[in-house]
């Protein structure tokens, strides 16, 4: 495997988009999976320096950090968190903020995630569980606004032949 290009992912490591950095996530010292380990921590690596540093630490029962995800503007980094041995749990996204260093879980989700352009929405994908039945996968939506201490997180609609990536209505069926 060679190193990912800006823009590329292979979903446990990502280049940063004006591609200074390489986000990854690294486990406790000597413990390789699938030992039972209880923390995992996602770090960045300055490609001009070398130098490496940790940007956030999950602690919990085999936690796992995958689907990195850069925002175009650089400034922060979307990612998914499993926990469980033996299991497979749900992701929880997180969503970076690369400046401050606050992490936040917006949500349970899984799948590919998607930036916009301007970086104030991630699109990812939620199944939806009503009276203990699970419904389809739904399109949802983080979006990002600054004067907003969280981000807010809801529906963007179900994919469908009518609709593109977005959730919203596909113009001539495309």
């Amino acid at each position: 495997m060679g190193t990912p290009r800006a823009g590329e992912d292979d979903s446990a490591q990502v280049v940063s988009p004006d591609g200074t950095k390489i986000y990854y996530q690294k486990g406790p010292q000597g413990v390789e999976p699938p030992e039972q380990t209880h923390s995992t921590t996602l770090y960045q690596i300055d490609l001009a320096t070398g130098k490496e540093s940790a940007l956030v630490m999950h602690k919990g029962d085999c936690p796992r950090i995958d689907c990195l995800r850069a925002s175009p503007d650089g400034k922060k980094l979307a990612y998914h968190v499993t926990f469980g041995c033996g299991f497979i749990g749900t992701p929880e996204i997180y969503v970076l903020d690369l400046a401050t260093g606050k992490s936040e879980e917006i949500a349970l989700g899984y799948g590919t995630m998607h930036w916009a352009s301007t970086s104030d929405r991630l699109y990812f994908y939620r199944r939806m569980v009503e009276a203990e039945r699970e419904r389809e996968d739904y399109l949802w939506v983080a979006e990002f606004d600054k004067s907003k201490p969280a981000a807010e997180t809801k529906p963007a609609g179900m994919p469908s032949a009518q609709t593109n990536p977005a959730g919203e209505p596909a113009k001539d069926g495309h």
